[in-house]
C-alpha cells in the first residue's frame, strides 16, 4: 500500500488549482487569419503580410465589459508596445480583441503594410484619427516605436470599428474594439438607397470632379491636385436631402512614393455643394466651392 503524505496531497492538490491561476492572455498554434468581432471580420496582421516570420505570443478576449484603460508609451511587458492614447470621451466596451506579435522582420514598415492593407479592404472604411476623434494623417512608420488609430463609423447601430496598431521595435499590438459613437449634430450624412441615389454623380465624373479643384478648396497645399490621388469610395450619402459622392484623398510624397492620407470629402449630384466629412461623428462641413478672396 502506498502512503500519500501531505507534500503528495498538495502537489496534487497545485495541478488541480493551477488551470484556474493561469492569466486570461491564450496562445495557439495556428494565428488567426482574421479578427471577427460582432459583424465584422478584420484581415489579421499574418494575412495582410503574408508570412509566418511574425509570431502571435498571445491574445485576450475579455468577456466582462471593461472601461479603456489606455495609456502612452510602453506596456509593462518589457519590449512590447503599449497602447495609444484615445478619446477620454469614448470608453471602449466589450467586444474587445487584443492581440500581441513580436518577430516583426521590419518593424513599423510591416506595421505601415498591414495598416494600408486594413485601410485598403473592400467592405471596410477605416481611416486614421487622433485621441481627439480627427482625420489625420498617417505616423511616420520609420520611428521605433509609436501607433495609429483606424475608426469605421456604423451610422445603423450608432458604434464604431477601431483598430489601434501600436509597434515598439518588432512587437506589436493589435487591439480591435467596439465603441459607442457620439450621435451626430447637424449637417450629418446619411446611408441613401441604391433607388433614390438618382441625380448624383458617376463614380469618373466624381474623381474627375476632384482632381480639376483648386487645392485650397480643399484646405490642401499646391496649384493643382496632381500631387494629390483621389479614391473614390462605393456608395452614396444624403445631405440636406440631396445624394452625394464620397472620395478619399491621399497625398504622394516623394520619392518613396508613398500616400499619406488628407481627408475624406462629398460632393453634391448638382456640383453645388461640397463638403468635408468627419469620419467619427459622420458630421459634414460644407466648404466654399471658390478659393478664398475671388
Amino acid at each position: 500500500m502506498i502512503k500519500r503524505g501531505p507534500q503528495r496531497l498538495l502537489f496534487l492538490l497545485f495541478l488541480f488549482i493551477f488551470p484556474l491561476l493561469l492569466p486570461a492572455c491564450k496562445k495557439q498554434d495556428s494565428p488567426p487569419m482574421s479578427y471577427q468581432i460582432e459583424n465584422y471580420t478584420i484581415p489579421s496582421l499574418h494575412q495582410v503580410l503574408g508570412t509566418d516570420a511574425v509570431v502571435l505570443d498571445s491574445f485576450e478576449i475579455p468577456e466582462a465589459e471593461q472601461e479603456s484603460e489606455e495609456k502612452d508609451g510602453i506596456d509593462d511587458r518589457k519590449g512590447t508596445p503599449g497602447s495609444s492614447p484615445a478619446p477620454e470621451s469614448v470608453a471602449a466596451t466589450v467586444p474587445q480583441q487584443v492581440f500581441y506579435y513580436s518577430a516583426l522582420p521590419h518593424g513599423g514598415l510591416d506595421v505601415q503594410t498591414y495598416v494600408e492593407g486594413l485601410m485598403d479592404t473592400k467592405g471596410l472604411d477605416l481611416n486614421p484619427v487622433n485621441a481627439a476623434a480627427r482625420s489625420v494623417s498617417l505616423p511616420d512608420f520609420s520611428q521605433n516605436e509609436s501607433f495609429v488609430l483606424l475608426s469605421m463609423a456604423d451610422l445603423d447601430t450608432e458604434r464604431m470599428l477601431r483598430v489601434l496598431v501600436s509597434w515598439a521595435g518588432s512587437s506589436c499590438i493589435v487591439r480591435v474594439s467596439i465603441v459607442d459613437a457620439p450621435r451626430p449634430s447637424q449637417g450629418d450624412a446619411v446611408n441613401v438607397p441604391a433607388s433614390t441615389a438618382g441625380g448624383s454623380l458617376t463614380a469618373e465624373e466624381t474623381v474627375d470632379y476632384f482632381e480639376n479643384l483648386a487645392p485650397v478648396v480643399l484646405g490642401l497645399e499646391g496649384n493643382n491636385m496632381d500631387a494629390y490621388n483621389v479614391y473614390y469610395l462605393d456608395g452614396k450619402v444624403l445631405v440636406n436631402g440631396e445624394p452625394c459622392s464620397r472620395v478619399r484623398i491621399y497625398s504622394e510624397s516623394p520619392p518613396e512614393g508613398s500616400n499619406a492620407y488628407v481627408g475624406t470629402f462629398l460632393v453634391a449630384g448638382s456640383r453645388a455643394h461640397l463638403y468635408r466629412l468627419d469620419l467619427l461623428t459622420e458630421e459634414v462641413v460644407e466648404l466654399r466651392l471658390s478659393a478664398p478672396g475671388t
